[in-house]
This record gives C-alpha cells, sequence and structure tokens, in this order.
C-alpha cells in the first residue's frame, strides 16, 4: 500500500522554462508531477538537493494527501527549506445572517 500525494510545484527566479525544470526534476527524481498523485517520501530530500543544483531559485511545493486536512507547503532554496500549514479560521457568528 502507500500514503499517496498530489504534488504541485512553482518556480520563481528560474532561468530555465518550467518544461525544462520539470523535465530535469523527472530524470532526477523519477517522478513526473502532475495531475496524478504519487508516493513521493523523500520529496524534502530530493527537492533540497535540487535546488543546490539551481542556485537562487525558489521552488514552491505544495502537497495534497490522502487525508483531508493534509495540505502542506514547502519552499525551497539554496539547500535549505521550511514547510508551513495552512491556517483555517472560520468567521465570527453574525446573528443577521440568520433567517
Amino acid at each position: 500500500m502507500g500514503y499517496y500525494t498530489l504534488f504541485q510545484l512553482e518556480i520563481e527566479d528560474g532561468v530555465m522554462t518550467y518544461d525544462e525544470y520539470m523535465d530535469e526534476l523527472e530524470n532526477f527524481t523519477g517522478i513526473y508531477i502532475s495531475d496524478d498523485c504519487y508516493k513521493w517520501y523523500d520529496h524534502d530530500d530530493d527537492m533540497v538537493q535540487f535546488s543546490l543544483n539551481h542556485p537562487n531559485v525558489l521552488f514552491i511545493l505544495t502537497g495534497y494527501g490522502e487525508d483531508r486536512e493534509d495540505i502542506w507547503r514547502s519552499y525551497y532554496r539554496n539547500g535549505s527549506f521550511y514547510t508551513v500549514n495552512p491556517e483555517v479560521k472560520f468567521p465570527p457568528f453574525d446573528p443577521d445572517e440568520l433567517n
């Protein structure tokens, strides 16, 4: 079995085209990021190394896991990274909205 995640990659400050980065990333990892879900357990290690190969390029990898709450975004540049989770906030109760 395994845990599947849908990955989306954004690239900022790159010198190559998006497709060129994607082709290189596929050759490097064996993962082709598309509308399919993957088991890519080493995505952080792979993206850290990939970012070292492309100095000053910002890679933004967003993941949507099988579980509803499993949404995250990681930022990679020059071999460093950090990950954030979205904040979901409900607006305060408004009695005027009641029918």
